[in-house]
């Protein structure tokens, strides 16, 4: 996915919402998250096929996010994503969307993004395999 298409799926009905200056590995985490929490709640057929949860677990976000986040340390990109409500976690230690994913991200052109997308299925394919390897 390039920059632009990550940009442009990052939508929010705040005049200046916080994501716009926050760095492009954070930005596309918003995308990657709205694709893990969000999207698997609208696609039956996702939910029912990989089994897909309203949640993440801490240790699956540290694995997915460890690589990918640049400058920032997963518990840093956690914090800015806690902060600003676009996630939460809960007292077991499970991710879920905040109010912020669900504004920031324009949903109809993700939607139909992911309901392609060979990405969103290898996303949760690994989602699959890592949880049942737990």
């Amino acid at each position: 996915m390039s920059l632009n298409q990550i940009r442009w799926g990052l939508t929010s009905r705040l005049e200046d919402p916080p994501h716009k200056q926050w760095s492009e590995q954070a930005q596309a985490a918003i995308v990657i998250l709205w694709g893990l929490l969000i999207y698997p709640q609208l696609d039956k057929d996702i939910k029912k096929q990989w089994n897909a949860k309203d949640y993440i677990e801490l240790s699956k976000f540290h694995d997915l996010f460890q690589a990918y986040s640049g400058d920032q340390t997963t518990e840093t990109l956690l914090e800015l994503l806690t902060e600003y409500d676009y996630v939460r976690l809960d007292e077991k230690n499970h991710i879920r969307s905040g109010t912020q994913l669900f504004s920031a991200v324009h949903a109809l052109g993700m939607y139909r993004f992911f309901r392609s997308s060979v990405i969103a299925r290898q996303l949760f394919q690994t989602m699959q395999k890592t949880s049942s390897s737990s």
